[in-house]
């Protein structure tokens, strides 16, 4: 089962970065990265523990490169201000509304599956999908 994109909270903190990018709202995701960025850290400690193969451990680092470390460099001699930091937890509530709105009455039963999903390799999240299937694709495994 592949998660929707539309369900990783990590795509909607990207898209957010875009938007403040290209100068479409002024609110500043760099707390919001931030947070996820060491979320990130610590579920790839997890990935080690758990043994995950290197083609998955190397897709979730390029991944998490493009939509959390890019970001963060860029953003990285900007300020978070307050305003900042409620509009993270605001759109975090309205993550969690989207999930109710889409009859995922448990938002944490979401974010466990989806940990479940990286730290024993299932590769359900969609770019980490996206990858196995490229790799299906490109490697033909003997």
């Amino acid at each position: 089962m592949t998660f929707r994109l539309d369900f990783v909270f990590s795509y909607w903190i990207f898209v957010w970065f875009l938007l403040y990018y290209f100068k479409l709202t002024s609110f500043n995701p760099l707390f919001a990265l931030e947070i996820a960025t060491i979320e990130n850290i610590i579920l790839l400690f997890l990935m080690i523990y758990y043994k995950v193969s290197i083609f998955n451990i190397i897709s979730f680092l390029f991944i998490n490169f493009f939509i959390k470390v890019l970001p963060l460099i860029y953003l990285w001699n900007t300020k978070t201000v307050t305003r900042d930091i409620i509009t993270s937890i605001i759109l975090f509530l309205i993550y969690l509304l989207w999930l109710l709105i889409n009859n995922k009455k448990n938002a944490l039963k979401i974010q466990y599956e989806i940990y479940e999903s990286l730290i024993h390799g299932k590769s359900d999240t969609p770019f980490l999908a996206l990858t196995k299937k490229l790799k299906k694709y490109f490697v033909k495994e003997s």
